[in-house]
């Protein structure tokens, strides 16, 4: 499993850090990061490390960020923990084992690989 996080709104913040600045900080970290437009949960800025592993950003903006999963188990489980965190049941959610297409690999073919999201 890679770990990986989502973040589907940006929260109020002690530090100085905006979520452009705590991308830039985190731009080649060993997760995937993407933030979310909390209302259509479609992404609105990744970091480097999800751009090398899942692809560009221009590829997910134009669709729920759930609808890049590999079938509707995984879709169903990620949109679970988004809408739980968007709708402020819970400040985090996992979805564990979601299938995706990606671009990481020992070839240069898109390969499904298994995340466990965290959504919050």
């Amino acid at each position: 499993h890679v770990q990986t996080l989502v973040s589907s709104h940006p929260r109020p913040s002690t530090n100085s850090m905006g979520r452009k600045e705590t991308f830039h900080y985190l731009d080649n970290g060993p997760l995937c990061l993407v933030a979310l437009e909390p209302s259509t949960a479609r992404p609105i800025q990744i970091n480097k490390t999800f751009e090398q592993c899942i692809g560009p950003l221009y590829k997910f903006q134009e669709y729920r960020f759930a609808a890049a999963t590999t079938g509707e188990q995984h879709k169903e489980k990620l949109s679970r923990a988004i809408q739980t965190v968007a709708a402020g049941h819970s400040e985090k959610a996992t979805a564990r084992n979601v299938e995706m297409i990606t671009l990481c690999g020992e070839t240069d073919f898109p390969t499904r690989k298994h995340f466990d999201w965290i959504v919050g």
